[in-house]
C-alpha cells in the first residue's frame, strides 16, 4: 500500500469515527420490532457458551441436566436483563456495557459466592480483603463475566444478524456504536484471538486434558449456534437484529423476577458455609452502588443509524466458524502436549488478573470524564 493510500485510509477512518461520536440523532435501529423468542434463545446459548463452555466450567454442558436447568438460564436472564436495562437507559456503548457486565458478574457473590469463598472446592486464591477473594474478583467480576460472558456474546449475535440479514444495511441491523468492534481489524483481531485462544487453553485444562471431552464440548457449542442461528433464519426471514433482543414490559418483568428468584434462593441454599459477614455483605452493596452511580453518571447517548463515509468489512458468521475451527485444534495441540497450556494459560490468567482492575478504572474514568465534558458544554452554552 503506498504511503498516500495509507494516508486516505486512515483519514477516512479518522472522519468515521467523527460521525458516529457527533452525528446528531437521526434514527435508531428498528429492523425487527419487538422480541423474537428464537433470538433471545441465541443470545442465551452465546452466552453460555463463552461464559461457561470456553472457561472450562461447564465441560460436556450440553449432556449436564445441571446446566440445562440452572447455569443456561442464569446467564440466559442476565444477559437479557441487563442488556435490557441498557436499551432503557441508552446506554449502549461498549464502555457502558462494561459496566453493567461487571453487576452481571456480581451474581458470583449472592449465588456462588465465589466472590466470597473462591471457587467450589477451593480456598481463596490468595486470601481475602475485607471478605473479598484476591485472585477471583479481578478476574471474574472486572473481566471475565463484563467481557466473555455479556459483551462478546452480543457482539457475535450482531455478527450472525448481519450474516443473516439479507444484506440490508448494517447500521439498521447492529447498534452503530459498535460497528468498530464487528468489522474486520486489528483490534477484533486481537480480541478474538485472546478469546479463542484462552478458551483453547482454560477448556483443556479443566477437561483435565481429556482431548475428546474438551473438543466435543467446542464442537457441539458451535453446532448448536449454528443450529438455533438456522432456525432463526428460517422463522423470521433474515429479519434479525440487534431489536430481536428488546424485551416488552412483560417479558422484561417475567426475567427481573426470576433473577431475583435465582439470588434469593440460592443465597442460603448454595454453599450455605460460604456466606460473608454482615460487613462483607454491606461492602458488596457499596460496590453494586459504585457500579450503578458509574453507569448513570456516562451520559446517555441515542444510537444513530448513518453509513460510513467508505466500505468496510464486516466479520461474518463463518469467521466466527473458522474461530471454533481453530480452537478444535489448539485443544488438540495443547491437550498433546500439556506443557504449551500450562504456559499459555498461566500467562493470559495473569494479563486478565491485571486487564481486569484496568479496564475498571478506565472505564470508570472515562465515565466521569464524560460527565464533565457534558457540563462544561452546559456551562458554555
Amino acid at each position: 500500500m503506498s504511503g498516500s493510500t495509507k494516508n486516505a485510509a486512515f483519514w477516512q477512518r479518522k472522519e468515521y469515527r467523527k460521525v458516529i461520536a457527533s452525528t446528531p440523532y437521526m434514527t435508531r435501529t428498528e429492523l425487527s420490532s419487538g422480541s423474537q423468542p428464537l433470538a433471545l434463545l441465541l443470545v442465551g446459548i452465546l452466552s453460555m457458551v463463552f461464559a461457561e463452555a470456553l472457561s472450562g466450567s461447564s465441560v460436556l454442558w450440553f449432556l449436564s441436566v445441571w446446566s440445562w436447568l440452572v447455569t443456561l438460564p442464569l446467564y440466559w436472564s442476565h444477559t437479557l436483563l441487563f442488556l435490557n436495562i441498557a436499551f432503557r437507559l441508552r446506554r449502549t456503548s461498549i464502555s457502558d456495557l462494561y459496566l453493567l457486565g461487571v453487576l452481571f458478574g456480581l451474581y458470583e457473590s449472592w449465588v456462588t459466592k465465589v466472590v466470597w469463598a473462591g471457587y467450589f472446592g477451593q480456598l481463596p486464591g490468595w486470601g481475602t480483603v475485607l471478605g473479598f477473594a484476591v485472585a477471583e474478583v479481578p478476574v471474574i467480576v472486572f473481566f471475565w463475566h463484563p467481557v466473555m460472558s455479556f459483551i462478546v456474546p452480543i457482539l457475535i449475535f450482531q455478527i450472525i444478524a448481519v450474516s443473516t440479514n439479507g444484506g440490508r444495511d448494517v447500521t439498521q441491523v447492529v447498534l452503530p456504536s459498535h460497528i468498530r468492534y464487528l468489522r474486520r481489524s486489528k483490534r477484533t483481531s486481537i480480541l478474538f484471538g485472546i478469546v479463542f485462544v484462552g478458551g483453547a487453553a482454560f477448556l483443556s485444562a479443566n477437561s483435565f486434558l481429556n482431548v475428546l471431552a474438551a473438543g466435543l464440548t467446542a464442537v457441539v457449542s458451535l453446532l448448536a449456534i449454528v443450529l438455533v442461528t438456522k432456525l432463526t433464519k428460517r422463522r423470521y426471514g433474515g429479519q434479525m437484529s440487534i431489536n430481536s433482543l428488546k424485551l416488552g414490559r412483560p417479558g422484561f418483568s417475567v426475567v427481573t423476577l426470576y433473577v431475583l428468584l435465582l439470588y434469593i434462593v440460592t443465597f442460603p441454599l448454595l454453599r450455605p458455609e460460604a456466606i460473608p459477614s454482615p460487613a462483607t455483605i454491606l461492602w458488596t452493596l457499596c460496590l453494586y452502588a459504585l457500579v450503578a452511580m458509574l453507569v448513570l453518571i456516562d451520559p446517555a447517548k441515542d444510537e444513530i443509524s448513518t453509513t460510513p463515509p467508505s466500505p468496510f468489512r464486516m466479520i461474518t458468521l463463518r469467521d466466527v466458524e473458522y474461530c471454533f475451527g481453530a480452537l478444535t485444534l489448539l485443544i488438540i495441540i495443547m491437550c498433546a502436549v500439556p506443557i504449551i497450556d500450562s504456559i499459555v494459560g498461566s500467562v493470559l490468567y495473569l494479563m486478565i488478573l491485571v486487564l481486569g482492575p484496568s479496564l475498571f478504572v478506565w472505564t470508570g474514568a472515562k465515565a466521569i470524564a464524560g460527565r464533565a465534558r457534558k457540563q462544561m458544554t452546559g456551562f458554555a452554552a
